[in-house]
C-alpha cells in the first residue's frame, strides 16, 4: 500500500506510512512511528516515546527536547519543532516549515512544494520521495532512498 517503508533492518512500514524499528521509523495505520529511540505512531499522528515524538489527536507533539504538537500543526519548544500555519517548522538544526511541506536548514529538513528534503546531513526531496544527500540517509544498507512516490533498499527487511 502506499508509504514509505526502508527494506532493511531499519525498516518496517505499515499502511501509509513510514516505519522502520528501533533507532527508527516504526509506522502505523495512517501515520509515522517508530520504538526506542524513534517514532512510535497514533492514530492520525506522528508520535514518540522517551526521546522522541509524542503524538496528539491530529498533530505531531513531544516532550522535552523534542515535538510539541499544537491545534493543526507540528510544533515544539527549545530544541524541538515549531509549527507555522500548516506546516512544520523549527530553527536552526531542525525542522523549518515552508507552505505545504517540511523544511529545516542545516542538518535538517528542508522543504520545497511538496515533498521532504535537506541540505547536508539529512533529506534531499525529489517531486515526490525522499532521498538523501551527504551524510544522511542513502540506500542500500542503512538508509532510505526515493524513488516516485516512496523509498526503496536493497537491504534484507525487519518490518516491524
Amino acid at each position: 500500500m502506499k508509504g514509505f517503508g526502508k527494506e532493511t533492518s531499519l525498516s518496517g512500514a505499515g499502511m501509509g506510512g513510514f516505519g522502520f524499528g528501533t533507532g527508527g521509523f516504526t509506522s502505523e495505520t495512517g501515520g509515522f512511528g517508530c520504538g526506542t529511540s524513534g517514532f512510535t505512531s497514533e492514530t492520525g499522528g506522528f508520535g514518540r516515546g522517551t526521546g522522541g515524538f509524542t503524538s496528539e489527536t491530529g498533530g505531531f507533539g513531544r516532550g522535552t527536547g523534542g515535538f510539541t504538537s499544537e491545534t493543526g500543526g507540528f510544533g515544539c519548544g527549545t530544541g524541538g519543532f515549531t509549527s507555522g500555519t500548516s506546516g512544520f517548522g523549527r530553527g536552526t538544526g531542525g525542522f523549518t516549515s515552508e507552505t505545504g511541506g517540511f523544511g529545516c536548514g542545516t542538518g535538517g529538513f528542508t522543504s520545497g512544494t511538496s515533498g521532504f528534503r535537506c541540505g547536508t546531513g539529512g533529506f534531499t526531496s525529489e517531486t515526490s520521495g525522499f532521498t538523501s544527500g551527504t551524510g544522511g540517509f542513502t540506500s542500500g544498507t542503512s538508509g532510505f532512498t526515493s524513488e516516485t512516490v516512496g523509498f526503496s533498499t536493497s537491504a534484507h527487511s525487519a518490518h516491524h
